[in-house]
């Protein structure tokens, strides 16, 4: 047996080596909201159990018309971790300019 150690080939692979080895390191701050490695797995995990619920899966489509918030992050990793494709949306669009682009 080789002592090679395993390395992470995916962002969600990434964030999961990291949070086994650092769990209570910060990843990163929101104000003064501190968000864990083990934090933004978790929550992570819980939103991708939710879109799975939605019916969301691998290759599908997952807009996100958000600011530069925490759960963009969670929404990113969340996608990730289903293989679905997170398609950022320019906040700047209107509710009225969102409508075709979503229906494509």
């Amino acid at each position: 047996m080789s002592d090679v150690k395993q390395i992470p080939t995916t962002m969600i692979d990434a964030l999961r080596f990291r949070a086994e080895r650092t769990p209570d390191k910060t990843a990163y701050l929101a104000g003064t909201d501190v968000w864990t490695y083990r934090r933004l797995l978790e929550e992570s995990e819980q939103l991708a159990r939710a879109l799975r619920g939605l019916g969301i899966g691998r290759g599908d489509r997952v807009a996100m018309h958000m600011t530069n918030v925490p759960e963009l992050i969670l929404a990113y990793y969340a996608c990730f971790r289903l293989g679905a494709i997170a398609v950022p949306l320019n906040i700047r669009i209107k509710a009225a300019e969102l409508h075709p682009l979503l229906a494509a």
